[in-house]
């Protein structure tokens, strides 16, 4: 039976994550979490090449028990199904989650395969059945969505932020006919033309929802 799993999106600026191994899949672990904004902490003996590029604290030793209770999350990828295995109960004894690498049933969490196109992710995950699935279904969602569609985020959620600073509402707004537009407009590399439509389309809402609070 598919695990249950409950679909979240971690902030993790700022905040301590823990990365158990020094191979090249802790060292993508590593980046991934760097990426995020997360202050990371890689525990091993040494480290292969590659980890020199990444802002880390190394602490050259094995993982001991009790290592996880000051971090927020752990991801275990260090080759060694019986440690990875040992960190995840040590996670649980703690209440810090704990993600084993190609262990899920040693996994408090999954890691998604993740398609991004600047601030837009969209994650695939088939709750640790099958990683090359999710992959593959990344891969084939990914060739409908070009660069564009980072510039589409930008436009449309400054938008958004417009709306609110003006001290209006942005639910209920007729957003889907903007972004069908605006898609027209970038899939052209009319990104001018976009902004243009953006800067109508705002204005046409602030001024209908300035007589909308008027009649009220």
């Amino acid at each position: 039976m598919p695990a249950r799993v409950y679909a979240v999106s971690l902030l993790l600026e700022g905040r301590r994550a823990l990365v158990v191994g020094g191979g090249a899949l802790a060292r993508a672990r590593a980046a991934g979490l760097l990426a995020a904004g997360a202050r990371v902490t890689v525990v091993a003996p040494s480290l292969e090449a590659g980890f020199e590029d990444l802002a880390i604290e190394h602490w050259a030793r094995p993982y001991r028990r009790g290592d996880a209770a000051s971090f927020r999350i752990v991801l275990a990828a260090s080759g060694d199904h019986a440690l990875d295995e040992a960190v995840y109960e040590d996670g649980e004894r703690l209440g810090v989650l704990v993600n084993a690498a190609d262990r899920p049933e040693s996994s408090a969490f999954f890691l998604p395969a993740l398609l991004r196109r600047g601030a837009l992710q969209i994650a695939f995950s088939t709750g640790g059945r099958s990683p090359a699935i999710a992959s593959w279904a990344r891969d084939r969602v990914g060739a409908l969505f070009g660069d564009e569609v980072a510039e589409l985020v930008e436009l449309v959620g400054g938008a958004r932020e417009a709306l609110h600073g003006a001290g209006r509402t942005s639910a209920a707004r007729p957003w889907r006919a903007l972004i069908d537009a605006l898609c027209g407009a970038l899939g052209e590399g009319d990104e001018d033309g976009a902004r243009r439509q953006v800067a109508a389309w705002l204005a046409d809402e602030l001024g209908r929802q300035g007589s909308e609070a008027s009649a009220e």
